[in-house]
């Protein structure tokens, strides 16, 4: 049971339907809302919007926890193996980095974006780059011969594209297991299958109209300035 709170949250939120609640393994319970930014980082206003939103107690994803691990791969590529998912052998870097060709997300709070190093020469011309001359790490996904990295755009756990066998399942695991509405999932496709590679963020102004009208099918309209529902 659910009681009305004493002000509005901040924030593009949608209150989740039953199919979405049940996708992502949400207690039924609740009424729950989703925050559709697409960009939960650290110290982004979207994730004081779901700290603000955790502080009152209101039923509501992703949770400032769940943000956070979505968005640090190391974190991200470790609880999603402990969730059962497949996911890409890794290592951390400061100095020593494997061969090429392997993917490199740095790990600090400058750099966001992941960068693919194909050669000896690209290496060493963003070795210091990439972990700040040895004072952050880097998280490197190692690509086989054959293999390639792609990107899954997924609403509310299910794939927004067509995609490879087994990646429709994976996308819901890893909704489930962090809670994100809308995120990219990143794999690497091989000849031994496909795995997880880590989350980047799908903002909700990138979305095509095909996917706002699967996000819109599935939520509903929160006036902004109404009261917040919270937990007793």
């Amino acid at each position: 049971m659910t009681t009305r709170g004493t002000g509005p949250l901040r924030g593009p939120w949608r209150g989740l339907g039953p199919a979405a609640v049940e996708r992502l393994g949400l207690p039924p319970d609740r009424s729950w809302r989703a925050h559709v930014a697409g960009e939960y980082r650290y110290l982004s206003r979207a994730y004081y919007d779901v700290l603000d939103a955790e502080l009152a107690g209101a039923a509501a994803i992703p949770s400032p926890a769940d943000a956070l691990d979505a968005s640090i791969a190391p974190v991200a590529l470790e609880r999603a193996a402990r969730a059962g998912v497949r996911v890409a052998a890794s290592d951390m870097a400061t100095e020593r980095f494997p061969d090429p060709p392997f993917l490199a997300i740095p790990v600090n709070p400058f750099q966001r974006d992941s960068e693919l190093i194909l050669d000896a020469t690209a290496l060493a011309a963003r070795r210091g780059g990439l972990t700040y001359n040895g004072n952050y790490a880097a998280l490197c996904i190692p690509l086989p011969p054959d293999g390639r990295i792609d990107r899954v755009r997924v609403v509310l756990g299910r794939c927004s594209e067509e995609v490879l066998a087994g990646v429709e399942t994976m996308a819901a695991a890893v909704a489930s297991t962090f809670r994100v509405p809308l995120f990219r999932m990143r794999v690497v496709v091989a000849a031994d299958g496909v795995r997880f590679a880590g989350i980047e963020p799908l903002r909700i102004t990138e979305l095509g109209d095909a996917e706002m009208r699967a996000l819109d099918a599935e939520t509903e309209a929160i006036d902004p300035e109404g009261p917040s529902e919270v937990a007793p």
